[in-house]
């Protein structure tokens, strides 16, 4: 199994020079964690990243901009476990179970839910929030799924379907409610068990729906 981890859609960044784009980032993912969206300013922003406003604009152009490279830059740090999640495994399940492991992991770390804490919250105010965050988030993971399923299907691996539907089913086997538990101030409960738990349940759901040879029973 391969896995493309092609960057159409990649936010464009006028840099001049990596770090200067890095400390930007970094410095408007704290404030929008403390702050949340609606009260960072892009003047605040500069000033926690130690540049200037006219440093900032160079490289982006817009809150909205600095937004969808913070969720970027956040799923980007997951991307190698992604595909560690299908490398090196010797057989389906072991594969399948690598890949919810970091999928789930990528879904309960601590910046993600809390941005979707802040999605959940300003979405109303600022719908286009929603919009960004859903199509640099979890629209992009479900295609890099998408991506790896595919690959499968062509391979054998697995029953020939909808490659996104695919990838769907397959968040929500694994998700279960244990992010919406931590969005709602659970995090601690989420113990190494219960992921351990959801992921062999999860996958064991799936494999029984999409190994070769099975049918999916359409409702």
């Amino acid at each position: 199994m391969r896995i493309a981890m092609a960057d159409a859609g990649r936010p464009k960044v006028r840099t001049r020079g990596p770090r200067t784009v890095e400390r930007i980032v970094e410095a408007a993912h704290r404030l929008f964690l403390s702050r949340g969206f609606a009260e960072t300013s892009m003047e605040a922003i500069a000033q926690e990243a130690g540049v200037s406003k006219a440093t900032l604009y160079a490289h982006y152009g817009s809150r909205d901009e600095l937004f969808t490279a913070v969720i970027w830059s956040t799923g980007d740090r997951f991307s190698s476990r992604l595909v560690s999640g299908v490398t090196g495994a010797a057989d389906l399940k072991s594969k399948m179970e690598r890949l919810a492991g970091a999928v789930l992991d990528l879904l309960l770390s601590p910046d993600v839910v809390a941005t979707n804490r802040i999605v959940a919250a300003e979405a109303r105010r600022f719908p286009e929030l929603g919009k960004l965050f859903y199509e640099n988030g979890p629209d992009r993971l479900i295609a890099r799924l998408a991506e790896v399923f595919e690959t499968a299907m062509a391979a054998g691996s697995l029953r020939r379907s909808v490659p996104r539907d695919v990838a769907k089913h397959f968040i929500g086997l694994i998700r279960g409610d244990l992010q919406l538990r931590a969005m709602l101030g659970d995090e601690s409960a989420v113990s190494a068990t219960e992921r351990n738990r959801a992921i062999a349940t999860g996958v064991a759901v799936f494999l029984a729906a999409y190994a070769p040879g099975e049918q999916v029973r359409e409702s």
